[in-house]
């Protein structure tokens, strides 16, 4: 009996002190994947929770017509990040961003 609580008291002092976090990750771009097109000046992006901004900048590509455009990134906030070229958008032209890499947040997990 004595071990079940020590295992009990265990388990909750690495729940209670976060070192084992079951929260899950995410981050939501805007305008999405479905979009046909595009009118606005930034695609945002929304994490769940405060960024490192050193890796997330690393991560993120923005490509005109299969071209990489040098980004113009605009931080609202550690969870919100707004990017466009620097050279502005040109209409007509089909642009992909992606995120892709390790990206850590603040508390140092990553995902």
């Amino acid at each position: 009996m004595k071990k079940l609580i020590i295992s009990i008291c265990i388990s909750f002092i690495f729940l209670s002190c976060n070192f084992i976090n079951f929260s899950t990750d995410s981050v939501t771009i805007h305008p999405d994947s479905n979009a046909s097109y595009f009118n606005g000046e930034y695609i945002s992006f929304t994490f769940s929770g405060e960024m490192k901004h050193y890796y997330v900048e690393n991560a993120i590509s923005l490509k005109k017509d299969n071209t990489a455009c040098n980004i113009s990134f605009n931080w609202k906030s550690d969870s919100l990040l707004e990017i466009k070229p620097e050279k502005n958008w040109n209409p007509g032209s089909l642009y992909q961003c992606e995120i892709e890499g390790t990206i850590y947040k603040k508390d140092g997990r990553s995902f």
